[in-house]
């Protein structure tokens, strides 16, 4: 699993790259837009978007090295 945090940073360093290492590997990643208050969880057979308050479910939060809590996707 890989987080993304600075978005505008890999769109030139190739992004679109990693999303299809991902899907030829057939693993999940989050992508965390610091902006935003979602995340969004990429998977090779659904796309779904996670707002806040799905990071009450059990065991989906971890918490950042600066204590922030975040959703987390599948290993």
């Amino acid at each position: 699993m890989a987080i993304l945090t600075n978005l505008d940073a890999l769109r030139d360093t190739g992004l679109d790259d990693m999303i299809r290492r991902v899907h030829r590997d057939k693993q999940d990643f989050v992508i965390e837009d610091q902006t935003l208050p979602v995340a969004a969880v990429i998977d090779i057979n659904k796309y779904e978007l996670l707002n806040e308050f799905l990071q009450r479910a059990e065991g989906g939060v971890v918490a950042s090295p600066s204590g922030e809590p975040r959703v987390r996707g599948s290993d």
